[in-house]
């Protein structure tokens, strides 16, 4: 099979039917059966032709099915079920959420049940090709306990054999058994943007319960409580109950926000919307108006007016969305209803058993935090009454009884109870005058804070400066100095977590901590009393960078969806880190660094408008600043040039900035900017739409390269060449780069630097389809239009489908007469438009859609153009006047003659000579042999098709009968696919027409078989 084979219609590698159940992932060999989300069974992944990876859907199909049928190992304890094939620890019928390494020690432990395990047996086992410290195992096993509820109703699962491994003590039973398959797909439900709860939820079902269903009465719904009461643990409870229904919930934290005006950036972010330059509310309003969906705005009382102003202009605008936003206070916004949180519910005065202490909301949660702390508590009468009076003077609430019960272990029951009272008998002066709930939780944090190491302090205060979550070795290279090791600092991070001041997320392969809200501000307060503040500044800037220096060169292999899970949590790191570095007490040239290098994922984050910000006070920065490094000053000319082109188009200052980095590159005589230069230079002819240039960039750029043996370098060409090409008129060579460029296997990535942020085969793919239309190749075209679409909507990424949508979906489907296809992609393209600010695409759609009306209408007079279509875009005003011969003006014509749109110049000579026809025949004639002549020269079949049936209607009208009739049928000869579209089926009619003027048979239809052998 040939690799042109591959875009033959009807082919099957898009849907094999072999195999209902598969689907292939980005990379073109390797097959991964989707029919159970835990099947990870994969085969040929390096084979990448059609046949074979049909023949490995199906093999494929048939090893998971015999893999399914067979009984899977099951071990249950106490209320567990755990199926280790399947990934899955199910208590009670419900699905107990894990971490994936701590389901790895789980299943580790219990299948040696009764038998010591060596912590470095687990390492060996569970991170097999890592070096990790030890406190990644503590995190992990501390997470297990707590799914557990390990030391609760005296049942013990997990012990710990100091300074040596692990023991499963509670007694297993092994079974086999099918694995339950309706049951696990409904356990397996995820809700997207909320982090499942690393611990037991005590005390609150009644809360929960009420909140499920005032939210669905109510639209808006505010929890309001003090701080620590736990408003953030109950809103992801009951999101993740409403999650249940079909609508899906989306989780916006603001705490980090202190400017009220990224409000609505932060949801068009969450939302995966490009923000607006100036104002994000219209494209999310034009996102949710039909959307039905929760929004879960948490830590609201920073920024309290913008969002009740967000919210009431969502709630009027999008019928099907419900809020649940937490906050200190309410948001006093039209149709809020209220929840107070109240503190957990203690016992009434007087003397009380453990067991009936251990009912009341307050000492459950203090009973199981203790426990998950210190594996030897134990809870018994004669510590009800110190639980209780410690209890009480924390008011019942949650994070101050946590932050006690987690120094158990240390100071016992009598310990903190007596800590307590002296503490709150001698509160600082001035915080009587607060609310009696945050004076009680100001108190406990000084408390806490005063029972921690000098390390511990100075480790609490030094991570403050991470405004998202960070792994233990951040916080070892932010925390650590001439006084403190990494090593030291993980183990300060470790005691803070056990003493909860600081909360682990250990869902994923590593562990993430992060401080509350809450405890957040305390810290970094406590920061700023130091002198140390400016140095621990310093290196979190300094860490941000390498993190984004990490993740340009991860960008180059991983998966799109992968990388931005795992680097978009630093945003607001890279925020703080460049408020940071701009300020007076900064550092400008690290800040423009950490610009460079950001631009990357904020583009991926679609957060171009932010880009847009940092680049313009990098550049004024610069020219305060002065001289920095002159490769720093490179790189930063061609971000600007690239958010410019992204946010603003093609302008002068975006010409600028990339003159001003080629000229930079030429200077420095570096092969590697040069190369960078020439891409980013050629992406700006290719928007301007100057073919001639693009060309000469190409060939500068072919020329410097031609050594490289680099694939990527091969693929970057032809990049720049097929569409360069295309726009010259030269399909044939275009079709030769963009074919090789979609078929060749994956290679790393091109730098974001060079302007290639679209996706190789969607922006080859695109430009694929649009020449096999024009070679005549109707039904090949739709069908890689097609896929390209599809690859665009997996990929998500905004600017990518915009692009293949407007330049090759939608027009091939009009060309080709494919009207309901069309009309779907039409109303995607002006939602998707709207939704992310993509003005320049939208009037692509605006155009398409009164075109389509017109078809529809029944082709009466000339289709109307949108007064809002602006036709000064010379690629969209080329592509009206293939739509409509009545939508070409003189300016496109001008560009034809120049040969700036050489692609349709054969169509823009027969729309000359359609308008001159009725005036001049012989200058129409003359126009329609030009129109001839360069379609054949350019091997446009399409063109070609349109202008014989334009001259031979005209030769028909003179009488020139027979000679419009060998012309027609000459051309309709070449035409072995896409019969049914209107070109098509337009000069047939005039083909039979003719036929019967001169008595001549009519053509024979040319067969299904012809057409395939063709």
């Amino acid at each position: 099979m040939t690799r042109a084979d591959l875009f033959k219609p009807n082919n099957n590698y898009f849907r094999p039917p072999a195999f209902r159940g598969a689907s292939p992932t980005s990379r073109f060999g390797l097959i991964r059966c989707t029919r159970c989300a835990p099947c990870r069974y994969t085969a040929g992944a390096r084979r990448r032709t059609r046949d074979h990876v049909v023949g490995v859907l199906s093999m494929t199909a048939i090893t998971h099915d015999a893999v399914a049928a067979r009984p899977e190992e099951v071990f249950q304890f106490g209320p567990f079920t755990l199926q280790p094939a399947q990934r899955v620890l199910m208590a009670r019928g419900s699905r107990v959420r894990l971490g994936g390494r701590a389901f790895d020690i789980l299943a580790m432990l219990v299948e040696r049940a009764g038998d010591f395990v060596a912590k470095e047996e687990i390492f060996r086992k569970v991170w097999p090709r890592s070096v990790v410290v030890e406190g990644n195992l503590t995190v992990h096993v501390a997470a297990l306990r707590k799914a557990l509820g390990d030391g609760l109703d005296e049942r013990r699962y997990i012990v710990n054999v100091p300074n040596r491994g692990y023991m499963f003590v509670a007694p297993v039973t092994r079974s086999r058994a099918d694995p339950p398959r309706t049951q696990l797909a409904a356990a397996q439900r995820t809700v997207p943007g909320l982090m499942a709860p690393l611990h037991r939820i005590v005390g609150r079902s009644s809360a929960i319960d009420s909140l499920i269903q005032q939210i669905g009465r109510h639209r808006l719904v505010t929890i309001v409580g003090c701080g620590g009461i736990g408003k953030t643990t109950v809103a992801v409870s009951v999101a993740a109950a409403v999650a249940a229904d079909p609508s899906p919930v989306h989780f916006i934290d603001l705490s980090p926000l202190s400017d009220a005006t990224r409000v609505p950036d932060s949801l068009a972010t969450a939302l995966g919307l490009t923000a607006s330059v100036d104002d994000a509310m219209p494209n999310i309003l034009a996102f949710l108006q039909d959307k039905s969906l929760l929004l879960v705005l948490d830590n609201c009382e920073r920024v309290l007016a913008a969002v009740a102003e967000m919210a009431e202009a969502v709630l009027r605008s999008a019928a099907g969305v419900r809020i649940l936003a937490t906050s200190r206070e309410p948001l006093r916004a039209d149709g809020e209803r209220v929840h107070r949180l109240e503190p957990l519910d203690l016992p009434p005065e007087g003397s009380i058993t453990a067991d009936e202490a251990v009912k009341f909301g307050a000492i459950e949660l203090f009973v199981d935090r203790a426990m998950a702390a210190f594996d030897t508590f134990s809870f018994g009468d004669a510590d009800a009454r110190s639980v209780v009076v410690i209890c009480r003077r924390l008011d019942g609430i949650p994070l101050a009884i946590e932050l006690a019960a987690a120094c158990v272990g240390t100071l016992g029951l009598r310990g903190i109870e007596a800590a307590l009272g002296n503490r709150f008998g001698r509160m600082r002066p001035g915080r009587r005058t607060a609310q009696p709930r945050h004076q009680t939780l100001e108190a406990v944090l000084d408390w806490s804070y005063a029972l921690l190491s000098p390390r511990e302090r100075a480790v609490f205060g030094r991570i403050s400066v991470f405004r998202g979550s960070f792994t233990l070795a951040s916080a070892g290279t932010i925390a650590s100095d001439d006084s403190m090791t990494p090593a030291e600092v993980c183990d300060a991070v470790m005691e803070l977590a056990a003493k909860s001041l600081v909360a682990v997320d250990s869902s994923g392969d590593r562990p993430y901590f992060r401080l509350l809200e809450t405890t957040h501000r305390y810290a970094s307060n406590r920061l700023a009393e130091t002198s140390q503040a400016p140095a621990v500044r310093r290196r979190h800037a300094e860490h941000v960078l390498d993190v984004l220096r990490e993740s340009e060169s991860a960008w180059r292999d991983a998966a799109a969806a992968e990388w931005r899970q795992q680097y978009g949590r630093h945003l607001d790191d890279v925020r703080s880190a460049l408020a940071w570095a701009m300020s007076a007490d900064g550092d400008i040239e690290l800040g423009i660094a950490i610009t460079v290098r950001s631009a990357l994922l904020l583009f991926q984050l679609s957060r171009a408008d932010e880009c847009m910000r940092f680049a313009n006070a990098a550049i004024d920065a610069l020219a305060r600043s002065g001289i920095v490094d002159p490769h720093l000053e490179f790189e930063l000319h061609l971000v600007h040039g690239l958010v410019l082109h992204h946010t603003h188009g093609i302008h002068q200052a975006t010409l600028d900035s990339f003159g001003r980095a080629l000229a930079m590159a030429q200077e420095h005589g570096d092969k590697r900017q040069l190369a960078l230069a020439l891409t980013a230079n050629w992406v700006g002819a290719y928007v301007r739409a100057d073919p001639g240039a693009m060309l000469s960039f190409a060939e500068q750029f072919q020329t410097l390269t031609a050594e490289d043996m680099d694939p990527a370098t091969t693929l970057l060409y032809d990049w720049m060449k097929a569409p360069t090409l295309h726009l010259l008129g030269d399909q044939r060579g275009a079709r030769i780069c963009a074919e090789r460029s979609v078929a060749a296997p994956d290679v790393a990535r091109a730098s974001f630097l060079s302007g290639a942020q679209i996706d190789r085969r969607v922006a080859m793919g695109t430009i694929l389809a649009r020449v096999l239309w024009l070679q005549g190749l109707a039904d090949q075209a739709e069908h890689v239009a097609a896929w390209t679409l599809e690859r665009a909507r997996r990929d998500g990424e905004s600017v990518a489908l915009a692009y293949t949508l407007a330049y090759a979906a939608c027009p091939v489907a009009l060309w080709t007469g494919r009207y309901e296809i069309a009309r779907e992609r039409i109303g995607l393209l002006l939602q998707h438009t709207l939704e992310h600010s993509l003005a320049g695409w939208r009037h692509y759609g605006i155009a398409f859609e009164s075109l389509l009306a017109w078809q529809e209408n029944g082709r009466r007079g000339d289709p109307v153009l949108p007064s809002g279509v602006d036709q000064r875009l010379p690629r969209l005003a080329e592509m009206l006047a293939t739509l409509h011969p009545a939508w070409a003006n003189e300016s496109t014509f001008q560009r034809g003659d120049r040969g700036d749109a050489g692609w349709c110049h054969a169509e823009l000579l027969r729309a000359r000579g359609e308008r001159a026809r009725g005036r001049d025949s012989a200058a129409a004639e003359g126009l329609f042999l030009r129109s001839l002549e360069r379609a054949r020269r350019d091997g446009a079949l399409s063109w070609e098709l349109r202008t014989s049936t334009s001259l031979g209607r005209l030769w028909m009208e003179q009488g020139r009968k027979h000679k419009a009739l060998d012309l027609i049928r000459s051309v309709l000869d070449q035409v072995v696919e896409g019969q049914s579209t209107p070109d098509a089926m337009e000069a047939v009619a005039l083909h039979d027409a003719l036929a019967d003027a001169t008595a001549l048979p009519p053509r024979p239809a040319v067969s299904a078989a012809r057409a395939f052998a063709h």
